[in-house]
């Protein structure tokens, strides 16, 4: 007879053999003792855990020919039992479905399900990935399992039940599969190891459990595996070696030589592991499982370390190199990293620098250095501030007290110059870089198609071309008439309103540029110094240009 694995091999045949679930079977049993039968289960957990061997034997125990309901457990010894344990029972059909995910292979399980059972009392169901389901084959799937047929039962078993349509879950029982603990894992595989009359040290089983994650699945596999590996006894280093992990003494050994500067011995370690097939996801789990229990010592809960006595002093010496804080940001940088990992194809050189720089301290002088370089800006600023400051001339100063600078930017208009068409478009381009310094730059933008037409005390009206319609609508709603009446009256030093107004193509004024009314008049302004106007004079000039 060919070998068989030992998850096969040993694989629950009854409610008793299972490993905890404990609510699960409780309610399987109460099922049936009280023939409380739902017509379709919804099995959720963990890959595993018992879903599929729990499913076969309700199975059996729902079709045991000698079933004592008080007990509510398969005989294991009639024609039916034996067919279901052996998958060759006609009424119980254990569907795939990864590889049946169409509606076609929904519609004939449907078809098949209205015949009724051949050896048994129940035609059972077990679909096992339900999840993988087309919504086209759930929804074939709806009808019947809302009202299936009186003698079937549909037992759904997945790892991703939020996958499963609400629709069929809210017509299923759902059981819940939780893993499993380390010690029921041990207990376990001892048991098997009995049986098998193999070796493995206690420290090797409990670190297959470990590296199990509660699957007792891979607990099995693993122990399978090492169990091939080695002709005689199998201990922790062959575990270690096996699943490319590093042992606790590597990773105390990593640490102590980089808090002690020993980077050449350091990296030579780190290519020793890599060469013997380090896995560095595996890797980064156990140096946080190892960062955690440093962390129970720094802390005061000595009595929550875990571990051999080996373990445990090795946790103790690096407490003793490492501070608190050192430990705090070590685990803080390897879960980081950790996803970080998982998408690398070749992570070696990643990990090596991560690790030097979280226990060589550079990760924590590179935030301090952050923290400095962001400060340094404002100091300098302060310091160069006083500086222009104190080097300015006393004249500068007085002019500055004179005039205080606003905290806008803006043209410096004095409140006695006069409001009239003439300021008002000498100073329109003004307004529109006011806007544009305080973020209206749009605002700006569509102003800038305007040209004032008349002024009237303090109040200035503007006129755009109709083909701008947009323009015109966005300009006169209340958010933009407000920005823009605030920028004209910082430009001008008072209270100013604007209105746009629409104008017909022809209609509209020249452009500021080719206006000469500007240059005909602006001599005659109060804003011009009279030095300047003297001078104009003396050549005879009526015009003056303002650039």
């Amino acid at each position: 007879m060919s070998y068989i694995s030992l998850y096969r091999k040993y694989r629950s045949q009854t409610f008793s053999e299972l490993v905890e679930q404990e609510s699960v079977i409780r309610t399987l049993q109460n099922a049936i003792k009280f023939e409380r039968i739902a017509q379709s289960y919804i099995f959720a957990g963990p890959r595993g855990t018992g879903k599929t061997s729990v499913a076969r034997i309700f199975a059996k125990t729902l079709n045991c020919l000698n079933l004592d309901k008080d007990k509510a457990e398969p005989c294991n010894t009639c024609d039916n039992c034996k067919q279901i344990t052996s998958g060759t029972h006609m009424d119980v059909i254990e569907i795939d479905a990864a590889s049946n995910t169409g509606v076609d292979n929904i519609r004939e399980l449907i078809e098949k399900s209205n015949f009724l059972p051949s050896l048994g009392k129940w035609k059972i169901y077990i679909i096992d990935e339900t999840h993988m389901l087309s919504n086209s084959a759930f929804n074939a799937l709806l009808k019947t399992i809302e009202e299936p047929p009186a003698h079937v039962i549909f037992i759904l078993a997945t790892t991703d039940p939020h996958k499963i349509l609400t629709t069929i879950q809210s017509r299923c029982q759902r059981l819940d599969f939780t893993k499993i603990s380390q010690s029921a894992i041990v207990q376990r595989i001892n048991d098997i190891l009995k049986e098998e009359k193999m070796q493995i040290t206690d420290e090797a089983i409990k670190l297959i459990a470990k590296y199990s994650g509660g699957h007792m699945r891979d607990a099995l596999s693993i122990t399978d595996q090492v169990l091939s590996f080695s002709n005689g006894k199998v201990d922790i280093d062959q575990v270690y070696h096996l699943l490319g992990a590093a042992n606790i003494g590597d990773i105390a050994s990593i640490i102590k030589m980089l808090k002690s500067d020993q980077h050449v011995e350091y990296f030579k370690l780190m290519d020793k592991l890599f060469y013997e097939g380090l896995d560095a996801v595996l890797f980064l789990e156990d140096m946080l499982e190892f960062l955690r229990q440093v962390l129970f010592i720094k802390i005061g809960l000595k009595n929550m370390v875990i571990g051999p006595t080996v373990s445990i002093k090795s946790y103790q010496e690096i407490a003793d190199v490492l501070s608190k804080e050192q430990v705090y940001s070590a685990i803080a940088e390897c879960s980081k990293a950790m996803q970080q990992v998982r998408m690398m194809e070749d992570s070696r050189v990643f990990l090596e620098v991560l690790l030097f720089q979280a226990f060589t301290g550079q990760i924590a002088e590179e935030k301090k250095v952050i923290l400095r370089t962001e400060a340094v800006p404002q100091r300098k600023e302060a310091i160069s501030s006083a500086r222009i400051e104190s080097s300015r001339p006393a004249t500068r100063v007085v002019e500055k007290q004179e005039a205080p600078v606003q905290s806008e930017p803006k043209a410096v208009v004095r409140p006695d110059v006069e409001l009239d068409i003439v300021s008002v478009k000498h100073y329109w381009p003004d307004i529109l870089a006011y806007l544009k310094k305080n973020k209206k730059a749009q605002l700006s933008a569509m102003l800038k198609e305007c040209v004032p037409i008349t002024v009237e005390g303090d109040f200035i009206v503007a006129a755009i071309d109709n083909k701008f319609s947009f323009h015109h609508k966005k300009l006169n709603e209340d958010e933009s008439k407000r920005d823009i009446n605030v920028a004209a009256s910082e430009i001008f030093s008072r209270k100013i309103s604007i209105r746009i107004d629409f104008k017909s193509g022809s209609d509209m004024p020249t452009d500021l540029e080719k206006d000469d009314f500007e240059e005909s008049t602006f001599l005659e302004s109060s804003e011009i110094p009279d030095s300047i106007k003297d001078l104009a004079k003396q050549f005879g000039v009526e015009k003056v240009e303002k650039v």
